[in-house]
């Protein structure tokens, strides 16, 4: 009896652990007291690069922009709060669409699809170590 018991919960152990949720991924969390607008670009494979956005993520709110493990130590991000008060940008440079969603690719260098209108603009590094999970918290500027 005692082994049929410990059988049987060995194996809903089994099943419900089969279907837990993966935590992997690139996430953000808008630490604003507003809406914030977030792209990301990241290398595919090799040479192929894919740039994404407008992604609104709401005060207080996490989502996941990268899904599954991370493949790449280094992931970019540009971001906007609603107002345009605060803006994380940097030294790196990829096309986005300046107010629709998009989705951009970069093979060896040469963008294919660029939507009408889009623009360069700056994106910052996320160093995700040999993480396979990462959340990126954004925040308001001091004194903002």
């Amino acid at each position: 009896m005692f082994r049929k018991l410990c059988f049987a919960l060995a194996v809903l152990v089994g099943v419900f652990a089969g279907n837990a949720p993966a935590w992997a991924g690139l996430h953000f969390r808008n630490t604003t007291a507003e809406k914030v607008y977030v792209a990301v670009a990241y290398a595919e494979s090799g040479n192929v690069w894919q740039v994404r956005g407008w992604y609104g993520i709401e005060p207080g709110e996490r989502v996941e922009l990268v899904t599954g493990d991370l493949r790449q130590r280094f992931y970019y991000y540009n971001a906007n709060s609603a107002s345009h008060g605060t803006l994380w940008d940097g030294p790196d440079y990829f096309y986005v669409h300046p107010t629709n969603a998009f989705t951009i690719y970069r093979v060896d260098g040469a963008y294919s699809s660029l939507p009408y209108g889009a623009t360069m603009k700056g994106f910052r590094t996320i160093d995700t170590g040999q993480y396979r999970d990462y959340t990126l918290n954004l925040t308001p500027a001091p004194g903002k």
